[in-house]
C-alpha cells in the first residue's frame, strides 16, 4: 500500500492528526514535531496498525530502555499485550534521506536495545530501506536472523511466527550441521555422484518405459518367463555402466586401468560391484512379501510391483515411475559404494 493511500486510511480512522508543525497521536495521546523521522514513524506506526493489524493499545512511543547509567528510548515499542509488560517488536527509524552508513549504526543501536531489553523481532526502517530481524537465544547466545517483513498480528502472526522459527530451525541446522559436512572431500562427491545417477536413472527409466516395455507388453508369450523386475534391470543396469563410463577414471586410476587384457575385467568387475544396490535393494523392499495396495489378488500369488497383474493397472504413461521409483530408493547406497569401490582400486594400487 502506497504513503498517500495509507495516511487516508490513517486520517479515516483517527489515528492521527497532521497540524502543520506537529502530529498528534490521539489514541496514543502523544503528539511530536512533523520533522523528516516524524514523518517516517508516522509511516512505520500506519503500517502496523492498518496493514499489519497491530492494536495502537499494545504500541507506545518513546519506550525508555536503560543502557548503562543513561537511559535511551525506542522510537516505537511493540508489545504482545495491552498491558505492555511483554515485548514483541522495536522499531528504529532514521529520515528518509538517511544513507546506509546511518542505517547499519540504527542496527547496532537495535540490536543494542534488544541486548538490554530482548523482543522477538526488530525493524530498522527509514521508509525506502526496511531491515527487519527475528531474535531468539539459542546454545551460542542471542541469535539474529534477517527475514522478509515484520510479522502480522494476531493468529496470522503466531503461523507466521511458527513458519519463521520452522526456518530458522532449518537455517540452523544447516549451518551447524551440513554446511560443515558438505565442505569435507567425501560428501561432495557423494552427492555429486548421486545426482548423477538420478538423472541417468531418469533417462533409462524413461526409455525404458517408452521402448522395451511396450515391446514386451505386446509380445504377451513373453511374460510368461519375463517379469517387470527383469525389465527394470534393464533401468538399473544401463545407468550404472553410464555412471561408470563417465566416472571410470574416477573409480579406477589410470595406472590401474592401463593395458588392453586389464582394463575390461576392472570395469566388469567394477560394473558388478556397483550395480548391486541398484537390482537388489529393489527387490528386497518391492518383492511378493509386501502386500500390495492397489491389486491385493495379485499379491497372493506374484511379487505384486513387477508382474504384469499390477502393471495393467497403470496407464503406460505411469510405466515410467515403476521403474524409477525403486531405482531412486537405491540411489544412495549405490553412491556410497562407488566411493568406497574408487577407494579400494586406489589403495590396491598404492599396495602394487
Amino acid at each position: 500500500m502506497n504513503e498517500r493511500k495509507l495516511r487516508e486510511i490513517g486520517q479515516r480512522r483517527r489515528l492521527f492528526y497532521h497540524h502543520g508543525h506537529s502530529i498528534e497521536y490521539p489514541l496514543l495521546q502523544q503528539t511530536f514535531p512533523a520533522n523528516p523521522e516524524e514523518e517516517v514513524r508516522l509511516n512505520a506506526y500506519l503500517h502496523l496498525v492498518v496493514e499489519r493489524h497491530y492494536p495502537p493499545t499494545c504500541i507506545a512511543f518513546e519506550h525508555p530502555v536503560k543502557m548503562g547509567s543513561s537511559y535511551k528510548r525506542i522510537d516505537i515499542a511493540v508489545f504482545e499485550d495491552e498491558q505492555q509488560r511483554k515485548p514483541f517488536l522495536w522499531v528504529e527509524c532514521k529520515r528518509a534521506d538517511a544513507g546506509e552508513s546511518v542505517m547499519q549504526e540504527a542496527i547496532k543501536q537495535a540490536f543494542s536495545y534488544d541486548n538490554q531489553l530482548p523482543a522477538p523481532y526488530l525493524w530498522v526502517t527509514n521508509g525506502k530501506k526496511n531491515y527487519v530481524y527475528h531474535c531468539e537465544w539459542n546454545g551460542k547466545g542471542r541469535q539474529r536472523y534477517a527475514i522478509p517483513e515484520v510479522p502480522p498480528f494476531g493468529g496470522a502472526r503466531r503461523r507466521a511466527l511458527l513458519l519463521q522459527r520452522f526456518k530458522h530451525t532449518l537455517r540452523q541446522f544447516w549451518q551447524t550441521y551440513l554446511a560443515p559436512q558438505l565442505q569435507k572431500e567425501w560428501l561432495s562427491k557423494w552427492l555429486l555422484i548421486s545426482l548423477l545417477l538420478i538423472v541417468l536413472g531418469l533417462i533409462f527409466s524413461w526409455l525404458n518405459a517408452r521402448t522395451l516395455t511396450p515391446f514386451v507388453v505386446r509380445k504377451t508369450q513373453w511374460l510368461r518367463h519375463i517379469t517387470f523386475q527383469h525389465l527394470y534391470w534393464a533401468t538399473a543396469v544401463g545407468s550404472s555402466l553410464a555412471a561408470l563410463t563417465i566416472l571410470f577414471n574416477f573409480i579406477i586410476p589410470r595406472k590401474l586401468s592401463s593395458g588392453i587384457r586389464q582394463k575390461p575385467v576392472l570395469a566388469l568387475f567394477a560394473l558388478a560391484i556397483i550395480t548391486v544396490p541398484a537390482v537388489f535393494i529393489p527387490n528386497l523392499l518391492f518383492g511378493g512379501s509386501l502386500e500390495c495396495f492397489r491389486c491385493a489378488e495379485c499379491a497372493r500369488t506374484w511379487d505384486c510391483w513387477w508382474m504384469y497383474a499390477h502393471f495393467k493397472l497403470y496407464k503406460p504413461s505411469e510405466w515410467f515411475w515403476e521403474y524409477f521409483t525403486p531405482y531412486l530408493v537405491s540411489v544412495p547406497l549405490q553412491a556410497l559404494v562407488i566411493l568406497l569401490t574408487s577407494w579400494a582400486f586406489k589403495a590396491f594400487q598404492k599396495l602394487s
